[in-house]
């Protein structure tokens, strides 16, 4: 849809389509600045929770947040203190889940003031900030039938992990855009599945740096890419700007220039772009970029889809087989010549005489 709507618009300037991947998005991600993001988020969202015990949350982060971090963070007259002085940490007696509540308050002493309900979301917000950060801190594997400790990163099989990271990236695409438009650069398309990034932009000008914060232009830098194909150069300084956004994210670029068909594979597309002449909206012969896309599947060791024999009924077949007709459909683009889209789908017809339709 975001391609027929650029093509529609009649492009006349030069733009360029590349794709980014972020290396080794879970185990770079910087679990720290992630939680802190992600509990600013839910705290400005000012979402209250119904039913919260306002006693047991002051009870949790006293234990778990010293004095000073909680006079810092406004929260100290709110949450009970321990009634001793001689530098001994509190005991905690019981469980939340004990019905004998005062047993548990015992070694403390009740807080000054009572929270309200802004107070009270700061005092959970805080609350899911230990929680979080001893989850991913904590988390043990096993690797050569030894246990271990992960240390860097988030695991990459626990489901907290993805969350978080969609999180990170929410907020480093908004960055990332930001400094793009701060460049001049005009984005046209920009979406991002998972770890990849997927974009359409205008050309930039050579000799466009991004160093330290700020964008420049060199003479002698521009003489050097000269050499380099459009797209090529355009995004290596999105590469660049991506890799000042936060220490943890890493790029790696790709652009249709780099391959040999000069059309480049974004999941299951290939993109490239090409230069026709067609008459304007005001009757005009113009020369205007369109970006085709087709059809693309990488190669798999077999060449099978789901069995004529397998025991699921026929509709759930039938529904599979003109899903992925469909699919190879809607993948490629108008303006290709059907030629290309028919030799595609009798390609997926050669798939399923393979796997035993007739």
């Amino acid at each position: 849809a975001d391609f027929k709507e650029l093509n529609d618009s009649q492009v006349t300037e030069d733009i360029i389509v590349g794709s980014a991947d972020v290396k080794a998005l879970y185990l770079s991600l910087d679990i720290g600045f992630t939680v802190e993001k992600v509990c600013e988020v839910f705290y400005a969202s000012g979402v209250e929770v119904v039913g919260l015990n306002v006693e047991e949350l002051g009870l949790y982060l006293s234990p778990n947040r010293c004095e000073e971090e909680l006079r810092n963070l406004g929260l100290l007259r709110f949450c009970p203190r321990r009634k001793t002085k001689r530098g001994r940490s509190p005991t905690i007696t019981g469980c939340a889940v004990d019905e004998n509540r005062t047993k548990r308050f015992q070694p403390w002493l009740p807080p000054v003031e009572q929270p309200d309900k802004v107070t009270t979301r700061k005092m959970f917000t805080e609350a899911m900030k230990v929680v979080l950060l001893f989850i991913m801190k904590n988390h043990l594997y096993t690797f050569d039938n030894d246990i271990k400790l992960q240390t860097e990163g988030g695991p990459i099989g626990l489901e907290l992990t993805g969350v978080l990271a969609q999180f990170f990236t929410v907020w480093w695409d908004r960055q990332m855009v930001k400094r793009l438009e701060e460049s001049g650069v005009g984005l046209r398309v920009y979406r991002r599945y998972v770890d990849d990034i997927n974009v359409v932009m205008n050309a930039s000008a050579a000799g466009i740096r991004f160093q330290e914060g700020r964008f420049t232009q060199d003479e002698n830098f521009a003489q050097i890419e000269q050499n380099l194909k459009l797209d090529n150069r355009c995004m290596q300084l999105f590469q660049s700007i991506g890799n000042s956004i936060h220490p943890s994210i890493r790029l790696e670029v790709d652009c249709p220039s780099r391959h040999v068909d000069g059309k480049i594979p974004i999941l299951d597309l290939k993109l490239w772009i090409e230069r026709r002449r067609r008459e304007g909206d005001d009757g005009q012969d113009r020369d205007m970029q369109f970006v085709l896309h087709e059809f693309y599947y990488k190669d798999v060791a077999s060449s099978s889809v789901i069995n004529a024999r397998s025991a699921l009924p026929w509709s759930c077949k039938r529904t599979i087989l003109t899903q992925e007709v469909l699919r190879i459909l809607l993948n490629c683009s108008r303006e290709l010549p059907w030629e290309v889209v028919v030799a595609h789908v009798n390609h997926m017809m050669l798939r399923l005489q393979y796997s035993g339709y007739y």
